[in-house]
């Protein structure tokens, strides 16, 4: 079995490290925080090909969902993009479709550009 490189990942998919602070959005002045303009906190977007992959192998979204260990909701929220999956959850998804995480999952930065 390969090794991960969690430093490669952090870089790749500009992950902050242990050691970076957390970002916090900007103050209402009030000591509230908003979000930023597009709700994500400068954070990007994750867009992802669950549905199709899920589709090539002709599962439903329940079928998935038991194959994850998660419930049937889950998968539907995945799929459009409401939950974004937790590191463990991701890679357990892309070793059921025998992909690599990349090819599951896209972040999208500022501008609309992937990485990578």
């Amino acid at each position: 079995m390969a090794m991960i490189d969690v430093g490669e990942l952090r870089t790749q998919f500009r992950i902050p490290g242990p050691s970076t602070q957390p970002e916090i959005a900007p103050s209402n002045g009030d000591g509230s925080h908003r979000p930023s303009a597009d709700g994500n906190n400068g954070k990007p977007e994750m867009t992802n090909r669950l549905r199709v992959l899920r589709g090539d192998h002709a599962w439903s979204q329940a079928e998935l969902a038991r194959r994850l260990g998660v419930s049937r909701q889950t998968v539907n929220a995945l799929e459009r993009g409401k939950y974004h999956p937790s590191l463990p959850l991701a890679f357990k998804i892309a070793r059921l479709f025998q992909r690599p995480i990349e090819e599951v999952f896209h972040p999208q930065w500022e501008g609309g550009q992937t990485a990578g």
